[in-house]
């Protein structure tokens, strides 16, 4: 007997437990509340799920996306980074679009928005909206995927904030601290130079 596999789904907002034998078997389960919330339109007189059977609402293939290819596929601290960029920066600007009406204007205003954070931060919620709209691509929802294109920038103004440069030691004492001896020679040629100053003068006297 088969173990049964179970993983956790949102769809629109929900918690579901998917059951499964296999992965197709959860890929049903999700199918299943996927229609019964209206992410997905039933199959036709054919049984077939047809591609324009399919949501094109942003938010939907996000959560297909976050469910199906990322939950138990990648390391814990990766999907809580592309959960927390999908609730706090992509769902509240792209969630209610159509990814049909997705321009890349549209993205570069949305990157734009975004310019007060560091460049690295940009690039990664940058990452999330070009995923998402890779499913929306692969799924012949869309033609091309906008968040590709070469004219598009990061407009990220925060500078990087780098130490002062600090001060090189004199050659002379780089040189005395890498060879602590030339400082006793030193010394000691000066000290030399004082006693027979001194037995000069005191020969004169």
């Amino acid at each position: 007997m088969s173990a049964k596999l179970k993983q956790r789904a949102v769809i629109n907002g929900k918690v579901f437990w998917l059951t499964g034998s296999t992965q197709q078997e959860l890929f049903q389960s999700y199918l299943s509340h996927a229609i019964t919330e209206g992410v997905v339109v039933p199959p036709d007189e054919n049984g077939q799920h047809r591609k324009d059977g399919l949501s094109t609402r942003f938010s939907d293939i996000a959560e297909r996306w976050f469910t199906l290819y990322k939950v138990g596929k990648v390391r814990e601290t990766t999907l809580t980074g592309y959960e927390s960029y999908l609730k706090r920066h992509v769902l509240p600007y792209f969630g209610e679009m159509d990814v049909r009406d997705i321009s890349i204007d549209d993205v570069q205003l949305f990157l734009n928005s975004k310019e007060s954070l560091s460049k690295k931060t940009i690039d990664e919620i940058w990452l999330v909206v070009r995923m998402v709209l890779d499913v929306a691509f692969e799924d012949g929802l869309i033609p091309s995927n906008p968040s590709k294109s070469k004219r598009l920038r990061n407009p990220s103004k925060k500078k990087s904030t780098r130490l002062p440069p600090q001060r090189k030691p004199k050659t002379s004492r780089r040189i005395c601290r890498i060879y602590p001896s030339c400082l006793t020679a030193a010394m000691w040629r000066c000290c030399s130079t004082a006693r027979h100053a001194a037995r000069i003068s005191a020969a004169s006297a």
